[in-house]
């Protein structure tokens, strides 16, 4: 059975090209145990001017989650809940909120 850590998963992840986003909003991806499984949680902070709102997919979950980010928040995005398996790749792609 193949078990990646957090850093190895996000580092796979950077190194096969991850979606645009904006450059001012950090995201960094993350397993949280849960009841039955674990729970993939995408942290996103917003550095930008202006708020952001991004879109959030998994490899796992590919049911696109948006979320409005105002100016220097932070927030913590859960795409899948219960998974069986720790590792996951996102995808966040940020845009000005409109």
């Amino acid at each position: 059975m193949l078990a990646w850590t957090v850093v190895e998963a996000f580092t796979v992840w950077l190194f096969l090209g991850a979606e645009p986003r904006a450059a001012c909003v950090s995201s960094a991806p993350s397993t949280r145990p849960g009841g039955y499984g674990f729970n993939h949680v995408v942290a996103l902070d917003n550095h930008c001017e202006v708020a952001m709102r991004c879109v959030v997919t998994t490899d796992v979950s590919p049911q696109p989650v948006e979320v409005t980010i105002a100016r220097g928040e932070k927030k913590d995005v859960t795409t899948f809940m219960a998974s069986p398996s720790r590792t996951f790749l996102p995808s966040v792609d940020c845009k000005p909120a409109p």
